[in-house]
């Protein structure tokens, strides 16, 4: 989160969900006793089992002793950077991306991703459906094909029951890819971003690919690795267009 003295980061066990939400929709909540109460603007509706409480960032940047860690740490740690470098950095375009893991991990550009969800309770498998097809879903009624990554890449079996959907939009139209986990949003450049070579992955065979245009590089705990970027509409043509 940026403040105007510096950057504060929140730490968090892991990205659970991602909700949209109209600001109509957001419910007030009621002074809470604890430190920091105004800092939480309301809950978003989530189901009828679940509260999310909503950060109020422009709030969040008014909280003196957050500010004040802020500036400590802006001066501790100056970007100390040289002109030149910092010039390069400005013609460098911004990518971010969303990961998350089936057995492998994969990323996909955050630009195409809607939401992340649970996986739902029930599915739909129509008759001559792709084998990579999961089955289908309604979602706030739309109908969501859900297409499960271990079954187009011939992984072993999830062992987690607590799996999510990315819901991601191409050509106009809502899918879902069934992950065991959503990992991390990486917020990179383009100069960290590379073609991707078959030969460095166990996805060695044609079709598989294809679904494949970039890798991107982290640099997670100190251990730099590339992560494999879903070309989306790639992939929906693979897996379910064949089937149209």
């Amino acid at each position: 989160m940026n403040l105007m003295e510096g950057q504060i980061g929140l730490l968090v066990y892991s990205i659970d969900s991602i909700i949209p939400y109209y600001q109509t929709d957001i419910l007030p909540i009621s002074k809470l006793a604890m430190p920091h109460e105004a800092i939480f603007k309301g809950c978003p509706p989530v189901n009828n089992t679940e509260l999310v409480m909503l950060f109020d960032h422009d709030e969040t940047m008014r909280q003196p002793d957050l500010v004040a860690a802020a500036q400590c740490c802006q001066e501790l740690y100056p970007d100390g950077g040289q002109e030149e470098e910092q010039q390069a950095a400005v013609t460098r375009e911004r990518r971010t991306f969303i990961t998350f893991s089936a057995s492998n991990d994969f990323a996909m550009d955050i630009s195409q991703v809607r939401e992340v969800i649970d996986r739902p309770e029930t599915l739909m498998k129509p008759p001559n459906a792709a084998t990579a097809v999961a089955g289908l879903f309604d979602l706030r009624d739309e109908i969501i094909t859900l297409i499960d990554l271990r079954l187009l890449y011939d992984l072993p079996e999830a062992t987690t029951d607590k799996q999510k959907v990315v819901i991601f939009q191409t050509a106009g139209q809502k899918y879902g890819i069934l992950v065991d986990m959503v990992k991390e949003i990486i917020m990179t450049t383009s100069d960290k971003v590379l073609p991707f070579q078959a030969g460095a992955t166990q996805f060695t065979d044609s079709a598989s690919a294809q679904d494949v245009t970039e890798m991107v590089q982290t640099n997670s705990s100190n251990v730099s690795k590339s992560i494999m970027v879903l070309d989306v509409a790639a992939f929906v043509h693979r897996c379910v267009g064949a089937q149209r």
